[in-house]
């Protein structure tokens, strides 16, 4: 049902949003943005949420909104911009990598950085969110330094706006890939690593390897000082393991970092119902988590 696009419309300030910005061009084609203004403000000074599709970074869109139909349109409400980015996605033997899909989310924010008098943004008030692989980026977005994960093409110039993270969400993302095992579910013998070969580029080294695999990881930026974050994760999810969700967590309390974790019974990837139980909270409830959560740090 996530991604089947039958929630309500997003309910925004229809006479403002702006729909397929160009934010930069790259040699796999254009990065587009789509914008959600609230519906009771002018535009001047509004915080930003960042919004990160899911689809193992190889599949989906800045149209891709399914069920965050619902959660755009309470931000909203409560007078945030949101922003939903389209950034490039991975294919085999092609020239994107997953640190590409982290780059152009985070160039998203630097061009409404440099462009926040017409656009009427906060870049001291960002926010971001995102679920399975846009929770991943969220995370990085999140907690990695703005100088970070820079772009290398011609639209080079973004790298000099910066801007400020606030808080964030990330719905059943991946914290750790140097952890195969993180992926294993039911720990069975000789697992594969299914999502290595997208952090990978088709010339990389065993050296880039071990970099780029660090690098995609967001449990390496943890730090007692990160922003805080909400991760939300399934106990029966086999795609993306609720390991993840316990390991992010002990490092966490580890570091006595600002990290909140809500585990709902009897979901798998997705929120899809699992072993035909109720899952517990229900859609409705980790909706309004997730909206309270950014909420509470404006």
């Amino acid at each position: 049902f996530f991604f089947e696009g039958r929630e309500r419309t997003v309910k925004s300030n229809t006479n403002m949003n702006k729909e397929d910005v160009v934010i930069k061009e790259t040699p796999q084609g254009k990065v587009f943005i789509d914008i959600y203004y609230p519906s009771e403000q002018c535009a001047e000074n509004l915080p930003v949420v960042l919004y990160t599709h899911g689809g193992g970074w190889t599949a989906g869109s800045h149209k891709t909104l399914g069920v965050f139909k619902r959660v755009f349109s309470e931000l909203n409400d409560a007078g945030f911009c949101v922003v939903s980015v389209g950034y490039r996605l991975w294919e085999k033997d092609g020239g994107v990598a997953m640190r590409d899909c982290v780059i152009d989310s985070k160039d998203a924010l630097r061009y409404m950085s440099k462009h926040k008098e017409e656009l009427g943004v906060d870049p001291d008030r960002f926010f971001v969110m995102g679920h399975s692989a846009g929770g991943q980026i969220a995370q990085l977005v999140l907690l990695s330094s703005p100088e970070s994960l820079l772009s290398n093409d011609d639209e080079g110039e973004l790298a000099e706006f910066s801007y400020r993270m606030i808080a964030g969400v990330s719905w059943y993302g991946p914290v750790n890939f140097e952890d195969v095992s993180l992926f294993n579910h039911d720990d069975r013998p000789n697992f594969r690593d299914r999502f290595g070969p997208r952090i990978l580029y088709k010339d990389s080294t065993n050296e880039d390897k071990t970099r780029l695999y660090k690098e995609m990881g967001s449990i390496n930026y943890l730090c007692k000082d990160s922003p805080p974050m909400l991760i939300i994760h399934g106990d029966k999810d086999t795609t993306i393991p609720v390991k993840h969700a316990y390991c992010i967590e002990q490092k966490a309390k580890e570091l006595d970092a600002n990290v909140e974790i809500m585990f709902v019974k009897n979901a798998g990837h997705n929120w899809r119902p699992v072993d035909d139980g109720a899952m517990e909270p229900p859609l409705n409830e980790i909706i309004e988590k997730t909206v309270s959560f950014l909420k509470s740090h404006l």
